[in-house]
């Protein structure tokens, strides 16, 4: 240990390291993984907690806005959230390659965690915006930062399923935070904590500065004097792997954050298959007088509805009820806003009363258990889709995620109105192969670019990536504004997926060979 302690976190992060082991022993490559886990682990976590609080912090940061506005405002701290990530692999991933993997990853790790938790002091949705924007710096720095440390440090023969291992993490992370947010619900009274508790990972950053050994390969490529990444990148033979390498990110980043990653906001919006809230109203009849007394469960059995638990009370002249008769309703093809007439006699009077279905009744849980098996099904496709590179290639292995990515979320956006069994089952689908990307791009972006340009090509290729899907989070806006609807917004943005599985034949195909040094 040191002789003096730091000052600050921050000097910690930047302090030399002094007991770390050596990079090429199996402790020092052990712990290179086990740091790049963690750091991508929380970082998943840091971006899973925004779709299970945008809902509930939207509602309290702005009372009795409609769903189109917090659909919007939603989309608005998405991107820029990507935004602040793009910039963050591009800052980040400059000083991976200036000041070595280990120190920028220190870094990293403290920006993302210290400003996830400040969102807890935000009071307005600009500011919870621009806290986000911060945080995003540095989990944008992250990916690039652990990717070029464990696949310099750990040999070629592994890199399959270590990229699989790393894209994995985030949605551990992603997992983690649902399963928290299903044990305590979010709210518009709790998001807070939530958020608070994302600063949590800053200590991981000690961590990393005491154990984690530098790169070797990148301590090598120093001695051969100063490099320009950031040029090279752009320049020669990796100015067209760089372009490629966006594309590909872009595609992956534009589905997920564009429609994936607002099925849990769209499960907080949707009816329960057997929760739905009626208001009962009393037309007059011709001695102007209005029903009032009438039994709200006769009112729905005049309708033809069979109902539920049935919890009343009186506002006005109105009666307003919740019954659990989804499934009836259903049956008669009735939706959110639509009236169902009935005749009812009272006292020897036939009276027509009307029901209007003017709420549906979301279960507090839903969006957690909805992120928990997408989080699963990202976890098991992360795994899967480097294996598949290995044993068809790279080309191949990206076409068939594209395809199954198209498949999956043009059926979940067209064929469901609310959330049950089959819908749960879709969304793990959804979440699998839209975030399998994210085992291909750990495996595949590293075999571009030579290692004195590594970390900058790979920080610009995936976080230029989300410039365009911040892109494609503002159009997501303006489509909130237009149709309120995130079932049409997640169809169309859904169709990105297109342009992946025509752009990656023209990329090279890299199975078998070494990292480009």
């Amino acid at each position: 240990m040191s002789q003096t302690e730091p000052s600050s976190v921050t000097e910690a992060a930047l302090k030399p390291i002094e007991h770390a082991p050596p990079a090429t022993s199996s402790k020092g490559a052990m712990m290179v993984l086990l740091a790049a886990f963690l750091g991508w682990m929380f970082d998943g976590l840091e971006m899973g907690i925004y779709p299970q609080v945008a809902r509930p912090s939207l509602r309290d940061l702005l009372p009795g806005a409609a769903e189109g506005d917090i659909g919007f405002w939603h989309n608005v701290v998405d991107a820029l959230f990507l935004s602040g990530a793009a910039l963050g692999g591009l800052v980040f991933g400059y000083l991976g390659d200036k000041i070595g993997r280990v120190r920028a990853m220190s870094l990293s790790i403290l920006v993302y965690s210290l400003f996830t938790g400040f969102c807890y002091f935000a009071q307005a949705p600009w500011q919870m915006g621009a806290l986000r924007f911060i945080a995003a710096i540095g989990m944008g720095g992250e990916w690039s930062l652990g990717v070029a440390l464990v696949m310099e440090v750990w040999p070629a023969k592994h890199r399959p399923l270590l990229a699989g291992v790393i894209g994995a993490a985030s949605n551990v992370g992603f997992l983690l935070i649902s399963f928290i947010c299903f044990v305590f619900p979010v709210s518009e009274n709790n998001w807070r904590f939530i958020m608070l508790a994302g600063a949590a990972p800053a200590l991981l950053t000690f961590f990393v500065r005491l154990f984690v050994p530098e790169s070797e390969k990148w301590q090598e490529s120093q001695k051969h004097g100063p490099t320009a990444p950031l040029k090279e990148a752009f320049t020669g033979k990796t100015a067209r792997s760089m372009w490629l390498a966006i594309v590909f990110a872009s595609v992956a980043l534009l589905g997920t954050w564009g429609a994936v990653q607002k099925i849990p906001a769209w499960v907080d919006n949707l009816p329960a298959e057997h929760s739905v809230r009626i208001g009962v109203e009393g037309k007059a009849d011709a001695s102007g007088l209005l029903v009032t007394k009438v039994s709200p469960k006769s009112l729905a059995e005049s309708a033809g509805i069979t109902a539920g638990t049935i919890v009343q009370s009186v506002e006005g002249q109105a009666i307003k009820t919740e019954m659990a008769i989804y499934e009836a309703i259903q049956a008669k093809q009735k939706k959110l806003g639509d009236t169902i007439t009935a005749q009812v006699s009272q006292d020897g009077i036939v009276r027509t009363v009307s029901l209007t279905i003017d709420k549906w009744s979301s279960n507090p849980r839903a969006k957690a258990v909805c992120g928990m098996l997408m989080a699963v099904g990202a976890i098991i496709g992360c795994l899967i889709a480097p294996l598949i590179g290995a044993k068809l290639g790279r080309r191949p292995a990206y076409f068939l995620l594209c395809l199954a990515s198209l498949v999956v979320c043009a059926f979940m956006f067209r064929a469901f109105d609310r959330y049950d069994g089959a819908f749960m089952a879709m969304a793990f689908l959804a979440g699998g192969t839209s975030a399998a990307f994210y085992g291909w791009l750990p495996l595949y972006l590293p075999e571009l670019f030579p290692t004195r340009v590594r970390a900058t090509a790979q920080g610009i290729a995936f976080n230029f990536g989300r410039i365009f899907a911040a892109a494609g989070a503002l159009m997501g806006g303006q489509l909130m504004l237009l149709w309120g609807d995130y079932a049409k917004m997640g169809a169309a943005i859904s169709l990105i997926y297109v342009v992946g599985m025509v752009v990656i034949w023209f990329a090279p195909e890299t199975r078998g060979k070494p990292l480009p040094e």
